[in-house]
């Protein structure tokens, strides 16, 4: 059974990249990257993967897949300034992701010591242009997005309970969630709410599933616990090996 809806904001350790952080980083991923070679061992890389002409995210070494739903717009950090664009627009607007990248895990360790590294995010939009150019909005209701980050505690209950720094350990049972199926795989993670740009509050759910040494974290907005489920659906694609 969920736990009763919480909105109280973001209450996790982990911060999103600033845009220098971003760019700086994409050159990195992208100076590593070998053209002739798309399956990166998880051993010694991280795949960040790409977004092909079909627009379905694919990263061969940590084996995640997901076609990213037609009308949406895809989150893009890795411009200046970031901007949404259009799922189906022409992947010359998708700057950073439309080749396979890696990065070494040394170097990803270094960079992302708690903290996240966004490997996709993608939201549903009022709008209808193309492009457009605004500040991205993480917290936005329909906002989903796939990140990796390092192993800090090998038990995924522990991990979960560290990123909660508002909780207490009582109150983290409340909103822990075990076995949430989504697509054709199982995150554990735990629910609780932020508040988007113009100040709506919106339920949180913040997932995780290892892949070797990493974490593989989903999150995703949703405007109440009616909606969850349901939201849910929207992953239904959604496959990692």
């Amino acid at each position: 059974m969920l736990p009763e809806l919480r909105v109280s904001g973001l209450d996790t350790i982990w911060l999103y990249l600033d845009m220098k952080a971003i760019l700086a980083f994409s050159l990195l991923v992208i100076f590593s990257t070998h053209a002739n070679s798309q399956t990166v061992s998880t051993e010694t890389h991280v795949d960040f993967g790409y977004v092909d002409s079909s627009w379905t995210y694919k990263s061969e070494g940590l084996g995640v897949r997901f076609p990213i739903p037609k009308g949406w717009y895809f989150m893009n950090a890795a411009t200046s300034p970031s901007a949404y664009v259009k799922v189906g627009a022409k992947m010359i607007h998708i700057i950073g992701y439309n080749r396979p990248m890696r990065v070494p895990i040394a170097d990803f360790n270094r960079i992302h010591n708690n903290s996240i590294a966004i490997l996709f995010g993608f939201s549903k939009l009022p709008d209808s242009a193309i492009i457009i150019r605004k500040p991205l909005d993480y917290n936005a209701d329909k906002t989903f997005y796939l990140g990796i980050t390092k192993v800090l505690d090998t038990v995924p209950y522990n991990f979960l309970r560290y990123t909660c720094l508002k909780c207490t350990d009582e109150s983290f049972k409340d909103i822990y969630t075990n076995k949430v199926k989504i697509g054709n795989t199982e995150f554990e993670g735990y629910i609780t709410g932020v508040t988007d740009k113009k100040g709506n509050k919106m339920g949180h759910f913040f997932g995780i599933r290892r892949i070797s040494e990493h974490y593989l974290v989903l999150q995703f907005n949703f405007p109440d616990l009616n909606a969850f489920e349901q939201y849910k659906e929207y992953l239904k694609d959604l496959t990692v090996q």
